[in-house]
This record gives C-alpha cells, sequence and structure tokens, in this order.
C-alpha cells in the first residue's frame, strides 16, 4: 500500500498540506509506503499528474484512489486510508 504526493517547490498549498496534512498522516498510518515527489523533477516516462496538489493512493489490492486540489485532499485523504 503506497501513498503517491504530488506536489511542486512553487505551489504554496502543496506546502500547507505537507506541513500540516501529510506528516501527521504518515506518521499515523505507517502501514503505507509514503513517496513524496516533485513535479518538476521526475522523469516524462513516470506519471504526471494534471495538477497539483495531487495524491494518488494504492491499496493492498492494487486499487487505485486519486485525489486534486487542496480541498478535495484535506476533506478526504484520511478518511481513505
Amino acid at each position: 500500500m503506497s501513498v503517491f504526493i504530488y506536489t511542486a517547490s512553487w505551489c504554496k498549498l502543496c506546502t500547507v498540506l505537507k506541513n500540516e496534512v501529510y506528516g501527521p498522516l504518515q506518521q499515523e498510518h505507517t502501514q503505507y509506503k509514503w513517496h513524496v515527489l516533485d513535479i518538476d523533477e521526475i522523469d516524462d516516462d513516470h506519471f504526471i499528474p494534471p495538477a497539483v496538489p495531487f495524491v494518488r493512493v494504492t491499496n493492498a489490492q492494487g486499487g487505485t484512489t486519486e485525489l486534486s486540489g487542496y480541498a478535495e485532499i484535506n476533506n478526504s485523504l484520511e478518511l481513505m486510508l
């Protein structure tokens, strides 16, 4: 099970989520592998999200759920885990 967090250094809301949401959730949900990816630093052959902030969660069965935008991530990520 993994959480892929797509951010950008120029994205202020990404920074807010990183400090206020992702950190506490990482400590609480240690069963997940957490990956933080800056879209300006990843290879073109890697998944590029349509917008940032963006989160992709994969579960043990291989299912994937995606959240896009500050409000959706802030309101829904913890409920998904």
